[in-house]
């Protein structure tokens, strides 16, 4: 996107803190009620997220100057997405860089569509243990 990659935390649905390689643009990003959509990485030991097994809670949004720019913004707070989800949330967000890598302008992204965070669990176990042992 418009930004380098940094290491930002993503707290998942159950509480639970990792660390995600993202965006720092989009990273940075805050709502209208000033909540930043991802913290930055200052915990030391937590563990790398593991994309394939979770689904990370997504949220894209349309520039209000010009309705041709989407953007797809990761979400690590769970706060910020609860206000988004409700319907007519505002992202404030670095617009792309102009010529010469110089930052961009701060640009208000309207959201069009979210995604929550979806994660594989293990199958449940039906079957009864026959307490036979070989």
């Amino acid at each position: 996107m418009a930004g380098s990659l940094f290491w930002f935390q993503y707290t998942t649905d159950s509480g639970l803190s990792y660390v995600v390689l993202c965006d720092k643009s989009n990273a940075l990003a805050k709502t209208k009620g000033g909540l930043q959509l991802m913290a930055t990485y200052a915990t030391a030991g937590l563990t790398r997220l593991i994309i394939g097994r979770i689904k990370l809670r997504v949220v894209y949004a349309t520039n209000g100057a010009n309705v041709n720019e989407k953007r797809k913004f990761i979400v690590g707070n769970p706060a910020a997405y609860a206000e988004l989800a409700k319907g007519g949330g505002t992202i404030t967000a670095e617009d792309y860089p102009v010529g010469g890598g110089g930052a961009g302008v701060s640009q208000t992204y309207f959201v069009t569509a979210v995604r929550p965070e979806k994660m594989r669990l293990a199958p449940a176990t039906t079957v009864a243990d026959t307490g036979l042992v070989v």
